[in-house]
């Protein structure tokens, strides 16, 4: 996995998405997680920049500490595959750390030390059970590009959050999947909101499954198909002359004699077969119906959900 700089973020900032969400309604794509502020003791403190910067390079001290410890343990455990005693005494290691500063960095840095490693580490957040930790496993499950981690990250949440509801931190890391416009991250997310049985997420999901785009370029081509004949001819002559010698300086020109097809309007609609089968499967599980009926119609669905399903729930 590339290094994680949106993890960065998500301690502090998916509880101030938390407390955004609070009022009750659909789920919907959220827009890019803030940077994250550390916690501080007096909230009115937030309105004097020095208080910020200061709390700012504490918490980026208090990191810088902790992921060179991680680092340690990482040297001292974990470098031999084979050695299982060694290997377990640093996962129990790792159990101690329960800062949210500390879990970007222990997906990153183990990422590499086995998958014994990075399950424990997923498991480790689970257990801990706070919005951070739980936002963090759910993060890795949408945006981790290791399809391994990813998996386990998506298995170890679908199991902790089992006949529970969602956090609202959790709903966030999945509205932001579902606007993003890297198709495996869309796909991604509305895999881990069927899974969860999110039904808040369904209006999202309902709109990411198709995506156009158009574009006019006006007299740019994007591409042109010409069947002709191309004829060279002599547009225009110049005489050189010097020393008892004339000469001629030629320009030659082409003239086409065919036809040119010009393409300079293009539209492209993807659709997302993931996305589109996720939301049959978590809208047939809830409404106790087959969806698979309103296919690719996107106004159809939205009818669907506003007159039969959100009626049939309340």
């Amino acid at each position: 996995m590339r290094p994680m700089q949106f993890l960065a973020c998500l301690p502090c900032a998916f509880l101030a998405l938390e407390a955004a969400l609070a009022q009750d309604g659909p789920l919907t794509p959220a827009s890019p997680a803030p940077s994250m502020l550390p916690p501080v003791e007096d909230p009115a403190s937030l309105a004097r920049p020095e208080s910020v910067e200061a709390a700012m390079r504490e918490h980026t001290l208090r990191r810088g500490q902790l992921e060179t410890e991680l680092r340690r343990i990482r040297q001292t455990y974990f470098r031999n595959p084979r050695a299982k005693d060694l290997r377990a005494a640093g996962i129990e290691k790792l159990r101690q750390y329960t800062e949210p500063a500390t879990f970007e960095a222990m997906i990153e840095i183990f990422a590499r030390s086995g998958d014994d490693v990075v399950g424990a580490i997923f498991e480790h957040l689970a257990s801990l059970d706070t919005p951070e930790a739980l936002a963090t496993i759910a993060w890795a499950a949408v945006f981790e590009d290791h399809r391994g981690r990813r998996g386990m990250a998506h298995d170890t949440l679908a199991h902790a959050l089992k006949g529970r509801e969602v956090p609202r931190s959790v709903q966030s890391v999945v509205a932001e999947g579902l606007r993003r416009t890297h198709d495996p991250h869309v796909a991604n997310a509305a895999g881990l909101a069927a899974t969860l049985r999110l039904a808040d997420a369904i209006p999202a999901m309902i709109a990411s499954q198709v995506r156009g785009a158009g574009e006019q370029r006006g007299d740019r081509s994007l591409a042109y198909i010409l069947i002709g004949q191309q004829q060279a001819f002599v547009s225009d002559l110049q005489p050189v002359v010097g020393n008892s010698a004339v000469a001629f300086d030629p320009e030659l020109s082409v003239v086409t004699e065919g036809v040119v097809l010009r393409v300079i309007d293009a539209v492209v609609v993807t659709y997302r077969v993931e996305v589109h089968a996720a939301l049959v499967r978590l809208t047939s599980e809830l409404s106790g119906q087959d969806t698979a009926y309103l296919g690719w119609d996107i106004p159809r669905w939205q009818r669907w959900y506003a007159q039969e399903f959100l009626p049939g729930r309340q």
